[in-house]
């Protein structure tokens, strides 16, 4: 199980950055267990503030990606 913590956000998130960074997490996600395409991480994380306690390592790409 992949969790994800977002430092600056609240029960939504105001950010963009931190938005976008939850989506490419989601896709990842939901690629891996239902199968299908997503796009490569990549810069989907750019200034966002975020870190994942655990599970990294479950989806492809996400242990590479720069955390704070």
């Amino acid at each position: 199980m992949t969790y994800a913590l977002f430092h600056d956000e609240g029960h939504g998130f105001a950010r963009p950055q931190n938005r976008f960074a939850f989506y490419a997490i989601t896709e990842a996600f939901l690629a891996k267990n239902l199968g299908g395409r997503s796009e490569p991480i990549g810069e989907a994380f750019k200034n966002a503030d975020f870190s994942v306690p655990s599970g990294q390592d479950d989806l492809p790409g996400l242990a590479e990606a720069p955390q704070k």
